[in-house]
């Protein structure tokens, strides 16, 4: 946060440097709720991957003991979003891949029309009918993502990698939930994890980012908003963190560049052209800061 200067007595008023009012600017953008808005959310979770029902029954695996009622899977009362994976105690389920991917196909039909409730409960019907089928236990952690059960999100992405370890888009939402509660040092490690196995991976190499700039790691956070943007030029929130990070670094011309760009791409959204004027009357200031130096050396 920046500081007022104190008044002194029996001086001219100086006009403030401008750190100072960047640091303005900030707080008034935020107390718009102009910063809030823009500010793109830390989840940035895939959409679930498309799967075709198989023609003749996958090999892995043996059938339960028991078998599905003959009245067919019972729904979730009011498909309450604490309770999508909840079944009746006795309602037995048989390992049966092709009802797996017939649940998960519906399950990725509803959560492309945003019925994330009745996805997931068609996920965890899959996950019942397979119990080795990641993609299920993987998306059934988005939805709870999206309905904002944090520790589901993460037992489900915690059981998709002790199915694949090796899993970069899982650590990356496991990341991105972590954070979400809190533990930033933990997701950091989670983001790294996902880029040691997918080094130019632009969401988990911008959430790296963002987890940095939230520890005051702003150097590092800009590297990896750098390298985001370099591998996907259209990935619309790292540009406009890497334009936050820029400015916070105090390099207002750079800011300036990404905004036009992303105004090129986005000339609807108005916070953005409050961003740049911003950015612009910034580096007027610092060239009068520069201009001022170089006459009293």
């Amino acid at each position: 946060m920046s500081r007022r200067k104190k008044k002194k007595p029996e001086q001219k008023k100086k006009t403030p440097n401008g750190q100072w009012i960047f640091g303005m600017i900030i707080l008034g953008l935020i107390g718009a709720g102009i910063y809030n808005r823009i500010q793109p959310e830390a989840p940035s979770n895939p959409p679930p991957p498309q799967h075709t029902k198989p023609t003749t029954p996958l090999s892995k695996g043996s059938p339960t003991e028991s078998k599905v009622n003959s009245k067919g899977p019972v729904q979730a009362p009011s498909l309450d979003p604490k309770l999508i994976d909840q079944f009746p105690g006795d309602q037995k389920f048989e390992y049966d891949p092709d009802k797996a991917y017939e649940h998960l196909d519906r399950g990725n039909l509803l959560f492309s029309e945003q019925k994330i409730a009745e996805a997931g409960r068609e996920y965890a019907l899959a996950s019942k009918y397979d119990t080795e089928e990641e993609e299920s236990l993987f998306n059934l952690g988005i939805c709870f993502s999206r309905l904002g059960n944090l520790d589901k999100a993460i037992e489900y992405y915690e059981k998709t990698l002790e199915l694949v370890p090796d899993y970069p888009e899982v650590l990356n939402n496991l990341g991105n939930a972590i954070m979400r509660k809190g533990d930033t040092h933990l997701a950091v490690k989670k983001f790294e994890e996902a880029l040691n196995i997918l080094p130019n991976y632009p969401k988990a190499l911008n959430n790296l980012g963002k987890a940095k700039s939230i520890l005051r790691l702003e150097g590092e956070a800009m590297e990896n908003f750098e390298k985001a943007v370099e591998i996907e030029s259209d990935y619309f929130d790292a540009r406009f963190n890497l334009a936050i990070s820029y400015l916070k670094l105090r390099r207002p011309e750079d800011a300036v560049i990404e905004f036009q760009i992303l105004l090129e791409k986005k000339p609807q959204f108005a916070p953005l052209k409050t961003w740049l004027e911003k950015a612009e009357k910034l580096v007027e200031i610092k060239k009068q800061e520069e201009t001022k130096k170089n006459a009293n050396p």
